[in-house]
């Protein structure tokens, strides 16, 4: 039986979770803006409600009752709680009904809002308004984007099984020392795999095939353990990398918890911003001086020039203009930056990333969703998560049965099924006893070993039929 889902809140965050889910799940959306609901209710299969998501008459019509999940999405940190503890209480006085008629009570449901408002998260938290899930977009951005800026060739991480597991994106310099190398020589004697590569020349995302060359510009995307990771990343790029100062341009709510989380880690922070009421509160707000502050418009840099900036600092556009954040990375590139990244949560500009000589550009509300599709595939073992942009690319979850006839075999022996993909698929790692590996082609598959298996998207009916499919990841460029 299908799971039931009401989503609350038709924006991007629901929508997109909504096109994770559908298919999957009994879902019905509650959207006050029949022009939203239209759009989604004509595109997707699920039951649509015009109507408020704190209103009690259209939570009854929605049966919240008896939803599995309740994923409120909207705009508004309020309506979403507010929800979500309307919901709460529904269920107690149908629970109190059915205690009193001799009946079990409702089965548990999971309560996911979306919370932007860190001071409102935190005093919500252990009170009768507390959801089993707060999800805070620019509070995820923030933590990825000091992960990014520690390692100064990463560009993308994408975590599974809690971050035991780590897919970490790098860009390899031209002083890396596996230039020109194939990944069979490379990866000998190395606990890592190579799961996919994004070829500078081309922008193709491919799984790569054990004589591809690796050449400077290359993106590739190595599968390892948070522990082993460090040394991997070394060997990859083994130049010395000094402590990196980060000018963030652009004091919106991002940019100002960006600048001063990004202090606190020890980093220099200049923040800029031509709002002098915004900046002078700041500084006011700041008595540390953890942040240096600085009034200048975001499209005039010029007083950048004097910080002439190293071959490891990074500027970091986050205003809420997406063009502004754009044309401010572009002038940061002339005046000597070779690390930019952008906020933005425009995915227009996503598909001309290399067009325009950038690296990294993350979107907040792209990562609620995936952070919100983590929190459902725990718990219902479905849909996908996306990591920095290609249609064509997945990793998926395979868990090992007792039955299965792979069982004792090798990972090389895969390759003898006319099912399998042989050379568009691979075993990226095993997670095996609460431990991940990186697998070659001599490791044994162990049942109750869980496989993560990257391959196109095409390929995974045929691999679906060789193991149990659990859940998958996609890969974007």
């Amino acid at each position: 039986m299908q799971k039931r889902i009401l989503v609350i809140g038709g924006g991007e965050v629901g929508a997109k979770t909504i096109e994770r889910l559908q298919n999957k799940c009994d879902v019905t959306l509650i959207e006050r803006d029949a022009g939203v609901t239209g759009e989604i209710d004509g595109a997707s299969d699920l039951t649509v409600l015009v109507g408020h998501g704190t209103c009690p008459d259209t939570l009854r019509a929605a049966d919240a009752v008896h939803q599995d999940m309740i994923i409120a999405v909207t705009d508004s940190d309020e309506v979403n709680l507010l929800a979500c503890w309307m919901v709460r209480k529904m269920r107690d006085t149908e629970d109190a009904r059915r205690l009193r008629d001799g009946e079990d009570p409702l089965p548990a449901a999971l309560m996911y809002a979306r919370v932007r408002s860190q001071s409102l998260a935190r005093s919500v938290r252990g009170s009768d308004m507390d959801v089993d899930v707060l999800i805070n977009p620019e509070q995820i951005c923030v933590a990825k984007v000091i992960e990014i800026i520690n390692y100064h060739h990463l560009i993308d991480t994408l975590s599974f099984e809690q971050g035991r597991i780590k897919l970490y994106g790098i860009k390899l310099p031209d002083t890396s020392p596996a230039l020109n190398q194939d990944l069979v020589t490379f990866a000998q004697g190395r606990a890592l795999t190579i799961a996919a590569m994004t070829k500078f020349r081309t922008s193709d995302t491919v799984i790569p095939a054990s004589t591809a060359l690796l050449e400077a510009g290359d993106d590739i995307y190595v599968c390892a353990t948070p522990e082993r990771f460090p040394e991997l990343y070394r060997g990859l790029v083994a130049s010395a990398e000094g402590r990196a100062t980060v000018y963030v341009a652009g004091a919106s709510k991002i940019g100002i918890s960006l600048a001063q989380a990004i202090a606190r880690e020890g980093f220099k922070v200049y923040l800029f911003d031509g709002d002098e009421g915004v900046m002078a509160e700041m500084e006011a707000n700041d008595p540390e001086g953890l942040v240096s502050y600085f009034r200048d418009k975001l499209s005039d840099l010029a007083e950048l020039r004097a910080y002439k900036p190293r071959e490891h600092d990074v500027l970091i556009t986050t205003s809420d203009d997406s063009e502004e954040n754009f044309v401010c990375a572009l002038l940061a590139r002339q005046l000597g930056f070779k690390r930019t990244l952008v906020i933005t949560n425009n995915e227009r500009y996503h598909s001309v990333i290399r067009e325009l000589g950038l690296e990294v550009v993350l979107s907040p509300r792209q990562m609620a969703v995936n952070e919100l599709s983590q929190s459902i595939i725990n718990t219902l073992s479905i849909a996908s998560h996306t990591l920095s942009g290609t249609e064509d690319v997945e990793v998926r979850e395979f868990r090992v049965t007792p039955d299965n006839p792979y069982v004792r075999r090798r990972v090389r022996d895969l390759n003898e099924s006319a099912k399998w993909p042989r050379g568009e698929a691979l075993i990226a790692a095993i997670m095996r006893n609460g431990e991940g590996l990186m697998p070659s082609g001599e490791t044994e598959i162990l049942e109750g070993d869980l496989l993560f298996i990257i391959s196109y998207s095409r390929h995974f009916s045929s691999i679906d039929a060789v193991f149990e499919r659990r859940r998958g990841w996609r890969l974007w460029r």
